[in-house]
């Protein structure tokens, strides 16, 4: 009996067959895929700016929330609906003013120049409205945005009409290619309408000017990067390269978001 105890305590486990066993390298690749792909989420939702924290557009709307409820309702129409028929305005005055043919030259294209000159005067307000929240300083009083887009309407058109008499006309990529011209007489119109001191307190405020100059930057590559991109996609209609083309306005947009 002692033997036949020892005989089945010396004999070697049964070792189970490779068909019991999960497959350990399926698992592993199985487990790699779903980490890359978390992390592929987890990075897309990270730019953008409506899944920021989930949080953006109920922040939006509980600060209109508490608008309303400290201000009349007169005044939160006005500030919301303000803005954007403003620009309304701005965008059927442009389009009602009648241009003339490119080739009769500049003079004789004071269609364009009114244009421009309307151009000019909403840059104006736009700046004038984003200074006071990105330089953290007072915002411009009234009397000051209203000199400060007249100063930027007349410059636009001096700057273009100079630009086409020394050049060429019409001036390809207007806002682009006159960008720089643009960007100093944004510094000069600002130094004459807020005076040395103000001036002086907007410079030294290094951090925030380079917050600035980052969002003009993206606004500027807008002013080539849409137009570029019509003129390839007019290029590639109804040929094999359209849905790839199709596939870069998306990237195009990302880009500017991120920047």
């Amino acid at each position: 009996m002692f033997a036949s105890i020892e005989s089945t305590q010396e004999r070697p486990p049964v070792t189970p067959s490779p068909s019991s066993l999960p497959s350990s390298k399926s698992t592993e690749f199985r487990r790699f895929l779903i980490r890359q792909c978390t992390r592929l989420v987890d990075a897309w939702y990270s730019i953008q700016l409506v899944h920021y924290g989930g949080k953006y557009s109920i922040e939006r709307m509980l600060a209109l929330k508490e608008y309303t409820r400290n201000t009349s309702i007169v005044r939160v129409l006005l500030v919301t609906l303000g803005a954007p028929v403003l620009v309304t305005f701005l965008l059927l005055s442009q389009e009602m003013v009648p241009l003339q043919d490119p080739a009769d030259g500049w003079k004789a294209n004071y269609g364009f120049w009114i244009r421009v000159g309307l151009l000019g005067v909403g840059v104006g307000n736009a700046a004038a409205i984003q200074v006071g929240f990105w330089l953290n300083v007072p915002a411009f009083t009234l009397k000051q945005v209203v000199a400060y887009c007249a100063f930027m309407g007349v410059g636009y058109v001096a700057v273009g009409i100079v630009t086409s008499i020394l050049w060429i006309f019409p001036i390809p990529f207007f806002m682009f290619t006159l960008c720089l011209l643009v960007t100093l007489l944004v510094a000069v119109a600002a130094r004459i309408v807020m005076g040395a001191e103000a001036f002086q307190q907007i410079a030294s405020r290094r951090e925030q000017l380079r917050r600035l100059n980052k969002v003009g930057s993206v606004q500027a590559i807008m002013y080539i990067a849409y137009p570029a991109y019509e003129l390839l996609y007019n290029q590639a209609n109804q040929t094999n390269y359209e849905l790839p083309v199709l596939l870069v306005l998306p990237v195009i947009r990302l880009v500017l978001k991120v920047v």
